[in-house]
């Protein structure tokens, strides 16, 4: 494991994953490693060669980072560009900047209406709305005679659906973790109002 900790302290390793390590060539041997330090010490602004080596030196591993690298380029460059670090993936992944040129070309494209009217920009809508519902039974091999997808604003939204509709009951019990999300927490109501057994592991 890469030390950087007790090699640079982590006033300097906190700073370098702010601006994260820039782009890394993705190869092996002395030439992807020549490429990946070129790479790193050129995107990564204040960091020097020598930091590059040193790093490379015990973490071989991040020469083989380059696609992730060029994805954050590519995608995620406002990170670099305001000097950001993300971390909350559990509460909301980051939208790509691809994402947001494919939906507004989306946008500026088609009309859509409200889903399930009978009109053709309604339809179309529906269209859409349907076929993210399929993928999404796709994508966890769920068949849609057996499960439905759901779409609801947020996870809060969604806990709050599963809490309303569960069947709580007398002699039933509700398990769940300490350490929780609040939304999760909320589902504990729905289970004690309905005399369920409340449980922590």
């Amino acid at each position: 494991m890469c030390d950087l900790w007790g090699e640079y302290g982590g006033k300097w390793a906190m700073e370098e994953l702010r601006k994260g390590f820039g782009k890394v060539s993705e190869g092996f041997g002395e030439q992807g490693r020549a490429r990946s330090v070129a790479g790193m010490a050129e995107n990564g602004r204040r960091m020097s060669k020598n930091h590059v080596e040193s790093i490379l030196g015990c973490c071989p591993e991040y020469a083989q980072t380059g696609a992730i690298d060029d994805l954050r380029a590519s995608d995620y460059s406002r990170l670099d560009r305001l000097n950001h670090v993300y971390l909350d993936y559990t509460g909301g992944g980051l939208y790509s900047d691809s994402q947001i040129e494919r939906h507004n070309h989306l946008l500026r494209t088609h009309v859509f209406g409200n889903p399930h009217s009978h009109n053709p920009t309604s339809e179309e809508m529906t269209g859409l709305v349907e076929g993210a519902r399929r993928r999404v039974l796709e994508f966890f091999s769920a068949p849609a005679e057996e499960y439905a997808a759901v779409f609801t604003s947020n996870a809060s939204a969604a806990l709050k659906l599963v809490g309303e509709s569960y069947p709580f009951a007398p002699g039933g019990r509700y398990l769940l973790t300490f350490d929780n999300h609040n939304s999760v927490n909320g589902v504990r109501e729905f289970a004690r109002a309905r005399g369920a057994e409340i449980r922590y592991a």
